[in-house]
């Protein structure tokens, strides 16, 4: 059922794929060849890099962190390939610098707060707030500092959620309708077609009792309302959704899409959809709309991966631990069916009340709300990660008509130094310690960076990338590729993926490249679409991976699927392996198993040997890099090159223990694809 062609062919896709660029400067691009059309079009589709989750010095929690500078035209800067200045360290001057420039950016400052950071840190909006205690303690505030983050976060939480008083003083709302249209105007004067998008958005950051449900919206062009509707505006998503759309019309030119992120980190919140309302009508068209508006799920970032976890929803995938925020291992629950890769709790920490483990949401739903403002506390439910969503999304849809959890997945990086894209792990050029952190002060020191009991330490990543196909550079085009879903996850490597299901012939992988894209596309559907029957009723998968500049150790495709009882599962097929993972030394030197040039491209047709046109599936590819450094393995060698550390001296120190304080040096980068989905009845 499995054919399987891999073979060399990165000369043959650089006409369509975005090839890397040599050198930190935008690449040059020839000027439109047709009104409307840049010299790279292809109706085919080239692949675009970029980060659509990036915070400034306007963010409330960027200034606390001690981003006092960065502010959205250096953001802009940085992902155009300029060196940039981070806050200075008590090792002196940091600076940073992508190795090749994105394709496109969006500065998402949160909407929240905007106003009161431009009101305390500009006394010429308002002398009385400017010098009040809290705005005082805000100027003030050492990087970390958690009184600051309390007073500032409490107020993004139920049922404390509000301005804070000091904008008596001034008006608020105003002063953030201020710092927008500069957001906006900067935004919009970066936007260069064929050569860099700039979007404009910014995020949407409710907390409640800790639980991330934050989304970033996204608009299409110029057009944009006067001000963000936040939090503060709209404190339930479809109220947030009810505002724009009164505010944002397509016959006025103004069109946005919303990405929810973190949902790791949400406590079964962002991506529920409740069984129990499903005879609601009004709950029902509620959900409709938000399905609409929501496209887009940002899976991969700076705060972990939210592809699955181990052992929760029944999963058994290894790979499900890759960068989990939460590293801690489920509570064994067999209420709740965990009880595989799970342990049971021993008493609570002393004053934390927090199990060894991560309890699993009772009934797999979201808990009531209980004032937990450290976001470390609270339960996981399934749907926190993509998998169990979308297999929640396909049984509500047997019921809806409709799935309720269909996304396509992007990475980002949430980088709140204003470095968009920087998921360098070995750090940009002239890197000495390698990735210099995301969050200003509070983690620009190596021993900052390797603490274990934030989430701002070892725990965390440089972020992921979001990878667009699209047929040119511009925002029209880069956008309707975000809502029709075609797009794909990185894990911050620039690997190019595609995935495609339909009626192909087989041998379709040893076609001449440009025939094989003509027939994928005008025989079957890209990522992000549904899946036809097919004459003979088993459609064919076919997927096409380039490497970035390290070779490829494997593809697989992830099954999903709902039985007729309502019952999910997942299953894993290998499509090809084309290397035993590499040995990474201390130094972070690499010895392969296979010579890296043999497994720089692959291309994979699939069959399902299992599939069934009666039953309701999605399928999507992951594609492993070969083993690498983690950035923290390139911190620890650097401090070891450098006689800053001496592990015979300090064997407790985590880049020398090999116990629980140790850090995880080595990783594979990968990238996954959106969905592709099948219903029955599909056309």
């Amino acid at each position: 059922m499995t054919s399987v062609a891999i073979r060399v062919f990165a000369v043959a896709l650089s006409s369509v794929l975005l090839a890397a660029c040599s050198s930190s400067e935008l690449p040059q691009i020839a000027p439109p060849v047709a009104p409307g059309e840049c010299g790279d079009h292809t109706p085919y589709r080239n692949a675009y890099f970029g980060d659509l989750h990036v915070h400034t010095a306007y963010s409330f929690d960027a200034y606390l962190f001690g981003n006092h500078v960065n502010d959205p035209q250096i953001a802009y800067d940085f992902a155009k390939g300029e060196r940039i200045r981070l806050n200075d360290s008590a090792r002196g001057e940091r600076y940073v610098q992508l190795q090749h420039p994105l394709d496109f950016a969006a500065v998402t400052d949160h909407s929240e707060y905007v106003g009161e950071v431009r009101m305390c840190t500009d006394p010429e909006q308002s002398p009385l707030a400017y010098h009040d205690p809290l705005c005082l303690q805000f100027r003030t505030a050492q990087p970390g500092d958690s009184v600051g983050f309390l007073v500032w976060g409490l107020r993004l939480t139920r049922p404390y959620y509000g301005r804070h008083l000091f904008c008596v003083y001034g008006d608020c709302p105003a002063a953030a309708q201020s710092v927008w249209e500069q957001t906006v105007r900067v935004t919009n004067a970066e936007n260069a077609p064929c050569r860099f998008t700039a979007f404009n958005g910014y995020e949407y950051s409710p907390s409640s009792d800790g639980s991330r449900m934050h989304r970033n919206i996204i608009f299409r062009g110029n057009e944009v309302p006067q001000a963000p509707v936040s939090y503060f505006d709209a404190p339930e998503p479809i109220e947030l959704f009810r505002r724009l759309n009164d505010v944002c019309r397509p016959e006025d030119g103004c069109e946005y899409l919303s990405i929810p992120h973190n949902s790791n980190l949400s406590h079964g919140r962002l991506l529920w959809a409740d069984p129990e309302r499903f005879s609601d009508p009004q709950y029902v068209a509620d959900l409709r709309e938000i399905s609409r508006l929501n496209p887009v799920l940002e899976m991969m970032q700076i705060k972990g991966a939210s592809e699955c976890k181990l052992g929760l929803g029944g999963s058994t995938d290894e790979e499900c631990e890759f960068e989990q925020v939460r590293a801690k291992p489920l509570c064994c629950d067999a209420a709740n069916g965990i009880t595989e890769h799970c342990v049971d709790p021993l008493p609570s920490v002393p004053f934390r009340g927090e199990p060894n483990c991560h309890e699993v949401c009772p009934g797999d739903r979201p808990r009531a709300f209980q004032n937990e403002p450290d976001n470390s506390q609270g339960c996981l439910a399934s749907h926190d990660f993509l998998r169990g969503a979308f297999l929640k999304g396909m049984a509500a849809q047997k019921t809806l008509g409709f799935n309720p959890n269909r996304y396509a997945l992007i990475g980002s990086t949430d980088n709140h130094n204003a470095a968009s894209g920087d998921t360098e792990e070995a750090g940009g050029p002239g890197a000495v310690l390698g990735w210099e952190g995301a969050h200003g002060g509070q983690d620009d020191d190596p021993e900052e960076r390797f603490d274990v009991l934030t989430n701002i330490g070892r725990i965390t990543n440089p972020g992921g990338l979001a990878g667009i196909w699209a047929e040119q550079n511009t925002r029209e085009s880069l956008y309707a590729a975000l809502m029709r879903g075609e797009v794909f996850a990185t894990s911050g490597t620039r690997l190019r993926l595609r995935l495609f299901a339909g009626d192909y012939p087989s041998g379709l992988c040893n076609e001449p490249d440009e025939r094989l894209k003509r027939i994928a596309y005008e025989q079957g559907v890209p990522m992000g679409g549904d899946i036809p029957l097919t004459a003979a009723g088993i459609p064919r998968f076919l997927v096409q991976v380039l490497a970035d500049r390290h070779p490829l150790q494997r593809t697989q495709i992830v099954k999903l699927w709902v039985d007729a009882q309502g019952q999910g599962h997942e299953r894993i097929f290998e499509l090809g392996r084309y290397a035993e993972p590499a040995a990474v030394d201390e130094q972070c030197g690499v010895r392969f198993s296979v010579p890296p040039e043999s497994r720089m491209s692959a291309c994979h047709e699939w069959q399902d040997p299992d599939f069934d046109p009666a039953q309701a599936a999605s399928y999507y590819a992951r594609v492993f890099e070969d083993r690498s450094c983690r950035w923290t393995g390139h911190l620890c060698a650097a401090l070891q090159r450098s006689g800053e550390l001496h592990c015979a001296d300090q064997p407790q120190h985590p880049c020398c223990t090999s116990g629980e304080d140790a850090v995880i040096k080595v990783q594979q980068e990968r990238a996954w694809s959106s969905p592709l989905w099948y219903a029955p009845g599909s056309p």
